[in-house]
């Protein structure tokens, strides 16, 4: 099996490692909220870096200047923690300020460590505000300028609440953050099978991951009496029904379909069919023994372009409101009250000084008998 890497960057980056780390995957997580990282279940206390801000405030700057000024410390605790790692995985979500600003100075710490960094990337649900929308869209946008960047794995939480029925959001965080991390787990244990036409090996596995481009993985189970079209047709709507957004599949570079099906139902998988007959540039299929009587494919697919639709609606998003945002807030931090010189107040300012003017022996006066 690879050994896998994977580093956690503000609460979100931190909880999907918390996850990852009791799957076997070496974890280290940075924040600089002190409390987010106290309330982590699994990863040691040797696994953790404080960057000492007490939060960032969905202020990416403060996020990243955090880690820079940290870099020393981080760059130490990775080399120890993540040393002969296979590969590696930095995750954060875009929307927030320690995450978002800090994972690009993560790329180039870790690219003293590592030849490709791959990305776990987490783009805000649609209803958040425009803040968050602005976070993730030039969190993406710094990550697609390193040329070290490996595969990108985007969870978007806003098909995550679309497909889970509208679940409360703490549900729908917990099902689309472990999602990805039981499909890695299980491929991965995979390398270390036997296949009956090609075996998936570690250094398969490396070269698909590292491939620059958008990750989607998938996991998709039927039943052995399923029809050779049916089962083509289940493999591409498990495709998009994921987590991800909508990707053209048509893009796909590398690819591995890895298919847990008895050899005398194999030639029930027709590669061609499933990638309607536009097979990507590599593709591997391996094919598994199994004794129950369900078809289980995993599927990896990478290289594929970046989801420029779901990103350039964002940007459009954000700019069609973007002067009125810019007149709130000029208006909040504008805004005062003039003074006034109230007539009632000068009235008894005046009022107050009456019999100011003797002594107190003179107004005490008035008490004494003759």
């Amino acid at each position: 099996m690879l050994k896998m890497g994977m580093v956690g960057l503000g609460q979100a980056g931190s909880n999907i490692c918390d996850y990852a780390y009791t799957k076997n995957f070496n974890c280290v997580v940075a924040n600089t909220a002190s409390v987010d990282l106290k309330l982590l279940k699994y990863i040691p206390e040797d696994n953790r870096l404080y960057l000492s801000n007490e939060g960032a405030g969905r202020n990416r700057e403060i996020g990243k200047q955090t880690l820079i000024n940290n870099a020393e410390k981080f760059h130490n605790l990775c080399s120890d923690k993540l040393k002969n790692c296979d590969v590696v995985f930095v995750n954060a979500s875009g929307g927030g300020g320690t995450g978002s600003g800090a994972i690009p100075v993560a790329i180039d710490i870790l690219s003293d460590l590592f030849e490709k960094i791959n990305i776990i990337n987490i783009l805000p649900d649609k209803n958040e505000s425009p803040s968050v929308q602005i976070n993730a869209y030039d969190c993406f946008a710094e990550i697609s300028q390193f040329e070290q960047l490996g595969s990108v794995l985007i969870i978007d939480n806003n098909e995550a609440r679309l497909k889970n029925n509208n679940k409360p959001k703490y549900k729908v965080l917990n099902i689309a953050n472990k999602k990805y991390i039981d499909i890695l787990y299980e491929i991965n244990k995979l390398t270390e099978q036997t296949s009956y036409t090609n075996n998936f090996d570690k250094r398969d596995f490396i070269d698909i991951l590292n491939t620059r481009g958008c990750l989607l993985l998938s996991k998709s189970i039927m039943n052995e009496n399923i029809s050779s079209e049916d089962i083509t047709s289940i493999i591409q709507r498990d495709w998009n029904n994921n987590y991800n957004p909508k990707y053209d599949i048509n893009t796909t570079v590398k690819s591995s379909l890895l298919i847990n099906i008895k050899q005398k139902l194999s030639n029930k998988i027709n590669i061609s069919k499933i990638f309607n007959n536009n097979i990507p540039y590599d593709i591997k299929d391996s094919f598994y023994n199994i004794k129950d009587n369900e078809i289980t494919c995993y599927t990896i697919l990478s290289g594929l372009q970046f989801p420029n639709n779901r990103l350039n609606e964002m940007k459009q998003n954000i700019s069609k409101v973007e002067d009125n945002l810019i007149k709130r807030i000029s208006d909040s931090q504008n805004q005062k009250l003039k003074l006034s010189n109230w007539k009632i107040n000068n009235n008894l300012v005046n009022n107050s000084h009456i019999n100011k003017s003797t002594s107190l022996s003179e107004r005490l006066n008035k008490y004494r008998r003759g």
